[in-house]
């Protein structure tokens, strides 16, 4: 029943940590049965089929069991299958106790809560571990089951075809960058030889919510069977209507891709202290990427003035290829709707798990680097991680150094100041142990100071 209670609470968890800052844990929870009957604790160390033996006979049976109106699965002769209903009782007020949660403190709901579960046993195999379904609602009859699927129909395809987008056909060559370990330095790798793919001709009309201020996304990009995105430089200050020369655009998503692959390395350390501290975080990643540079062929220089004579004419040059574009490319996502943890400028206020850890991940990296790289402007979307489940994919990061160089948002000085003064530590950066907002302060003012850069003044605005 240990087991079974185990499971249940990751479920719960799920769900809970989108609404509430931590994960419960096992001890701030206990199994009852329906209309809050506690369970006898010597007997939950038994499996849930031995529970389920003692507990179905008819003394205990009003008491601790609920029976379906149909235990027998349809079309299955040979397979009776018996369910019980189990709730899962939460102590919010030790909850609330260990975590300070603000969702909960003063809000008059830090006491009990219960959510129905039902576990199901399988007559056939009685000494076996069954399968555990959570139920919403508290009704002891099981739930009714459907299925949830992203797929989405096409409609009336006899009567009406689907517009087709229009793609050409692109040669690019793809730059990578890598990230080295202790010092961040970033490597950057342009292959030699020239890939094919297709590329969408028009960006995508989304929504103002969902577009960036200075990045046209083209939603499909295919090299080879594997799809992705674009993004094409369009404003760096100067309104959309500015002309941005290739090598300006070249620098810009450059210094854009640092940031991801930077982003991706202080992640998977972040990642790793939390798992060694045991500490609970959401889950979450960071999108893989790379530029392309579109290559278009050059017609060669044509010769005039032949002297008509009897010799042979010269050879004439071969056309060569020359840059036309470059885009920022990371893989498809399954949504485009924006999930914004901060701004350029400013701290979130949301106490959500996701939010806390993102917060927690900002002050990880601002530790690491001495407070010389900080991240801001850190926003995501939902995704499937590499296991199939749902989760965080971060992308598209602002940052601010002392030299306030590392490309388009850095604020410098004011930036770093900005983050360390709306900085408030949450429950992650403490189980973590991370330098406190005293001693991040003390190292940002020694940094100013030696490089001769004039400390940030105060300034009331946010752009």
């Amino acid at each position: 029943m240990l087991a079974l209670r185990s499971r249940i609470l990751k479920e719960v968890n799920g769900r809970w940590t989108e609404f509430y800052s931590a994960s419960l844990l096992e001890e701030e929870t206990s199994l009852r049965a329906p209309n809050n009957f506690v369970f006898p604790a010597d007997k939950l160390v038994m499996t849930v089929a031995q529970w389920y033996q003692m507990y179905s006979r008819p003394e205990y049976r009003d008491t601790y069991i609920v029976l379906p109106k149909q235990s027998q699965r349809k079309g299955k002769t040979n397979s009776k299958v018996y369910a019980f209903s189990v709730e899962l009782y939460i102590n919010v007020g030790q909850y609330t106790a260990r975590t300070g949660d603000p969702e909960l403190l003063g809000t008059g709901r830090a006491g009990a809560k219960r959510k129905t579960s039902a576990a199901r046993i399988s007559d056939t195999n009685i000494t076996g571990e069954s399968s555990k379904r959570l139920r919403e609602a508290t009704s002891p009859q099981p739930s009714r089951q459907t299925l949830r699927s992203l797929f989405v129909g096409d409609g009336d395809l006899l009567t009406q075809t689907p517009a087709a987008i229009t793609v050409e056909e692109v040669r690019f060559k793809r730059t990578t960058c890598v990230i080295s370990e202790g010092s961040g330095t970033p490597t950057l790798m342009e292959e030699s030889s020239l890939l094919s793919g297709f590329l969408e001709t028009r960006p995508l009309d989304l929504i103002a919510g969902e577009r960036g201020n200075t990045k046209d996304i083209f939603g499909q990009l295919r090299i080879g069977n594997k799809p992705y995105v674009a993004k094409k430089l369009v404003n760096i200050g100067g309104g959309r209507s500015e002309e941005i020369p290739l090598s300006k655009a070249t620098t810009v998503l450059t210094a854009d891709l640092i940031r991801i692959k930077r982003m991706a390395y202080f992640a998977g350390k972040f990642k790793v202290l939390a798992y060694d501290q045991g500490v609970d975080i959401a889950e979450f990643d960071v999108s893989e990427a790379f530029l392309i540079k579109i290559y278009k062929p050059s017609a060669p220089p044509t010769e005039n003035g032949s002297d008509g004579g009897d010799e042979e004419d010269p050879p004439r040059p071969e056309a060569s290829e020359e840059a036309s574009g470059v885009y920022l490319v990371e893989p498809v996502r399954l949504t485009t709707t924006v999930v914004k943890f901060s701004g350029t400028l400013g701290a979130t206020t949301r106490s959500d798990l996701r939010s806390l850890t993102v917060t927690a991940y900002a002050h990880y990296v601002a530790e690491q680097t001495a407070c010389r790289y900080i991240f801001a402007d850190i926003q995501g979307s939902n995704n499937a991680n590499a296991g199939g489940k749902l989760s965080l994919t971060l992308f598209d990061p602002m940052t601010h150094t002392a030299e306030g160089t590392s490309g388009i948002g850095d604020h410098g000085p004011r930036g770093l100041q900005d983050f360390i003064s709306s900085h408030t530590c949450n429950h992650i950066c403490m189980a973590l142990q991370l330098a406190s907002t005293e001693i991040l302060q003390n190292t940002l003012d020694e940094l100013l100071l030696a490089g001769n850069t004039k400390a940030p003044e105060e300034d009331p605005e946010t752009p």
